[in-house]
């Protein structure tokens, strides 16, 4: 007895080469943009990330390839100074609610933390973290805001001088 099966596996090839473009798509996407992603699952593990948000971190590849997500989320958390919120925003990840937060780093650097739901259909299956380094803008805000509180200090001081110097005016006028 000999039993064949035949299969048209055209359709299947031709539906796993389309799934193949679309997630190499995307992953040019999460790629392209100039800022961190990490997506975290419904149970808290990381889904995936970019390779920004591994050098925004400074996190090793050995620490990577680990692929121990406690660790890699406690070695993030412990270089800010937010690190409970952190650590909050991190295992929220089937929260409804969008965040935004700022993040201070230990070293110097700031960065704005976005978080919103990851949806299938209806349902949240996780949570989408954006990272955006706005070090350089906080900084350039922080020198304007050095220079007008100088500028004003300056104008205090020349008009309480050209205050004076118009009393001694009106002095001497009436002196005279």
């Amino acid at each position: 007895l000999l039993l064949v099966r035949a299969v048209v596996t055209s359709n299947e090839r031709q539906a796993q080469d389309a799934l193949a473009h679309t997630m190499s798509q995307l992953r040019a996407t999460l790629e392209s943009t100039g800022n961190g992603i990490l997506v975290v699952d419904w149970q808290g593990r990381i889904d995936s990330m970019n390779r920004i948000f591994g050098k925004m971190w400074a996190i090793t590849d050995e620490l990577l390839n680990s692929h121990n997500d406690a660790l890699i989320f406690h070695f993030v958390a412990q270089r800010v100074k937010e690190s409970e919120l952190l650590h909050a925003r991190l295992g929220a990840t089937v929260d409804k609610e969008e965040t935004e937060d700022l993040l201070h780093l230990l070293d110097g650097r700031v960065f704005e933390l976005s978080s919103r739901p990851q949806y299938l259909g209806e349902q949240i299956i996780g949570r989408v973290f954006g990272f955006h380094d706005i070090t350089q803008r906080t900084l350039n805000e922080q020198a304007l805001r050095e220079s007008r509180d100088l500028l004003e200090q300056r104008v205090l001081i020349r008009t309480a001088a050209l205050n004076a110097a118009n009393t001694t005016l009106q002095e001497e006028r009436e002196r005279q």
